[in-house]
This record gives C-alpha cells, structure tokens and sequence, in this order.
C-alpha cells in the first residue's frame, strides 16, 4: 500500500490520479498538519473514496465527514464535492447513503477545500 501526504498552499490547484480499485482519504485543516482528539485520532473535515472496487463490481464511492471535528470540539473546514454539497455532521453518525456513488466506469471528482457560502 501506498500513502502520499500532500499539502495545498492557498489557491493551488492540486491534481491526482488513482488506479482502479483504489481507496483512501484526504483531511482539510488549516496549518501544517491535522489536527488530532484527545484520543490521538485525526479530527478534521476529512473525505474517502473507494475506486472501481473489484470486490463491488466496479462501483465507485465517495464521502465527505465533519463528525470528528464536531466530536472533538474543533473547527469544520468547508469542503465541496462535485454533484452533491451534503457531508456527513454529528447528527448523521452512523447514518449510511450520504455522499456519491458510480457504476463501473473512469471517475472524476472535484473537492474544492475551504469552501464557504
């Protein structure tokens, strides 16, 4: 398995390409690194994706979460997604479906980090 910890400097477009049937996250936080709870887990806004998983025919799935930043008392940085704007908050924990998924196929997304309305 391999892992990449990128940093955004403000306003720098950053683009990434995956192999099929590839998962990981990314955390949006302010500063150099993320933040963490009192139990040493990250707790920032965070997402994961889940590329044309061989195990699930294909499909791709994808997410956006501020539960950890809430539970920890802690900032939720914005994030937007491509095709949806929903993310998962305190009040959805343990609630499944929120977030976007794909029949086998190439799978673009866009998260724009810092997003405010």
């Amino acid at each position: 398995m391999k892992t990449a910890n990128r940093m955004l400097n403000p306003t720098e477009p950053k683009f990434v390409a995956f192999d099929d049937d590839s998962q990981g996250a990314w955390g949006a936080a302010t500063g150099d690194k993320l933040p963490v709870d009192q139990s040493g887990g990250y707790s920032c806004t965070w997402g994961e994706f889940d590329f044309s998983n061989q195990g699930k025919d294909g499909w791709s799935g994808w997410d956006v979460s501020a539960i950890q930043a809430q539970s920890a008392n802690q900032t939720v940085q914005g994030m937007e997604g491509t095709n949806f704007r929903n993310a998962y908050s305190s009040k959805e924990k343990g609630v499944d479906g929120i977030g976007g998924s794909q029949g086998p196929g190439a799978v673009r997304l866009i998260t724009i980090i810092g997003y405010d309305e």
